[in-house]
């Protein structure tokens, strides 16, 4: 039997047990979904398509995600939870908080977009290739390692919703705001309300309308401006820019389409300003997207790469 066939059969014997009335066996569960990324791959699509016929079973109509095949439900509290410290590849996955100390580790694949409610109200949206890990005690507080996500926090002034990125540290001011990670660099662009990045001795309150990128090496922090409607636009398959390197807008579409995609050397820091539109085939959003950069788009062993026409 081939490796895949063996797994996805171990998926499916662990969605049957889970259903079981009195399922205890949580750390036989825990260790299973660590020792192998390719064991939630497959466990969770099985998970999410078992509950998603159950409820259609029992409900007239379901609520779906605008971004994620289904919206993320929360499981109702169960004695005796002991979920893996790492939820790895939560493919279209049900947001799980325990409340046992520890942290839970939510990936999305590449080209592949998901989303999850907090406890709290607050919503996170992921978009693909984007790892996040949540603090099982406190919910609120998240570190974001890779990727872009986009967040609707509950405000709290007595309790602040801190995000992580690298070594500075996000907290929100009432608001809805996007972030992304990408390498040792974070962007920030603010939708509503303000965020307050906090590196070493460096502040800076970004508002509504604002942006700012930082990279881990520099200590320079630049400001920009933002259309308010043009935040997170990857959630309408939207990728809005003004003078932006060719290399960053290769990385935002190789993050939303799931198309492996490189730029040539000597038009990495070309300049762009325009609207990508990420809708259909990711081949084709990447066609679409160098005839407006007026690069060309050239397959590259399993991928493709932007070059000079």
């Amino acid at each position: 039997m081939a490796t895949s066939e063996r797994i996805a059969e171990e998926a499916l014997g662990w969605v049957i047990r889970l259903a079981e009335p009195g399922f205890a066996d949580w750390e036989q569960f825990d260790a299973w979904l660590a020792a192998d990324p390719a064991h939630g791959e497959a466990y969770w699509p099985m998970a999410e398509a078992d509950r998603t016929i159950a409820a259609a079973l029992a409900m007239p109509t379901a609520t779906v995600s605008d971004i994620a095949p289904h919206r993320l439900r929360r499981w109702r509290p169960v004695a005796g939870w002991a979920i893996a410290a790492s939820l790895v590849a939560m493919v279209g996955g049900y947001g799980l908080w325990p409340r046992p100390s520890g942290e839970i580790v939510i990936e999305s694949a590449i080209g592949t977009a998901h989303s999850l409610d907090l406890p709290d109200g607050s919503h996170v949206a992921l978009n693909g290739g984007t790892r996040i890990v949540v603090d099982r005690a406190d919910p609120r507080k998240i570190r974001l390692d890779r990727g872009e996500a986009s967040f609707e926090v509950r405000h709290d002034p007595a309790h602040p919703f801190a995000l992580s990125v690298g070594d500075a540290a996000i907290t929100d001011i009432g608001t809805r705001f996007d972030v992304v990670r990408d390498g040792t660099e974070t962007r920030i662009a603010v939708a509503d309300g303000a965020v307050r990045y906090l590196r070493g001795d460096r502040s800076r309150v970004v508002t509504a309308g604002e942006t700012l990128s930082a990279d881990d090496g520099s200590t320079t922090i630049a400001l920009g401006t933002v259309d308010r409607g043009d935040v997170a636009g990857w959630r309408t398959h939207r990728l809005v820019y003004d003078r932006a390197r060719l290399a960053m807008v290769a990385a935002d579409l190789a993050r939303s389409t799931g198309v492996k995609l490189s730029v040539a050397d000597d038009l990495k820091d070309r300049a762009f300003t325009g609207t990508v539109s990420t809708d259909g085939r990711g081949e084709e959003a990447v066609l679409r997207a160098a005839a407006m950069m007026d690069a060309k788009a050239v397959r590259h062993g399993d991928g493709w790469i932007l070059t000079r026409r």
